[in-house]
């Protein structure tokens, strides 16, 4: 069953552009330290809505920070309302599981666009230049 009103477009969606600091990539020994989001609304954002979540100090010991429990809690709920945005999906969201996991918070749900699926070779590497053309 869907539902009997037609899809927003793009220009008018709102997602949650998310990213995940962390003390190095490997998914087994690395600790996520803060999550940053940043709502996108209409195609456009403003650096002034940047919020950065911290999840541990860089010893691993809880925050000092004695709010952010509740703006993890904000942006969960964020997140189940609207589409994340992030890069290589599968390793933030490890990461993010691993932190919610040791405090006992609940994990980000909603939907998730990864971009490293959806950008097919648009980046570029030593090896390789990016795809975007030239101007």
């Amino acid at each position: 069953m869907g539902s009997d009103s037609a899809p927003l477009p793009l220009s008018e969606t709102r997602f949650i552009v998310l990213d995940v600091d962390v003390t190095g990539v490997d998914i087994r020994k690395d600790k996520a330290t803060g999550i940053a989001i940043l709502p996108l609304r209409g195609g456009r954002c403003r650096i002034a809505d940047i919020n950065w979540i911290p999840l541990a100090q860089p010893d691993g010991s809880p925050p000092v920070n004695s709010s952010w429990r509740e703006q993890y809690r904000a942006m969960v709920d964020s997140a189940a309302a609207n589409p994340i945005v992030t890069y290589n999906t599968r390793f933030v969201r490890r990461m993010i599981k691993c932190s919610a996991v040791l405090h006992d918070l609940p994990l980000p749900g909603g939907r998730w666009v990864d971009l490293a699926a959806i950008m097919g070779g648009a980046v570029g590497s030593e090896n390789n230049p990016a795809a975007f053309p030239a101007r």
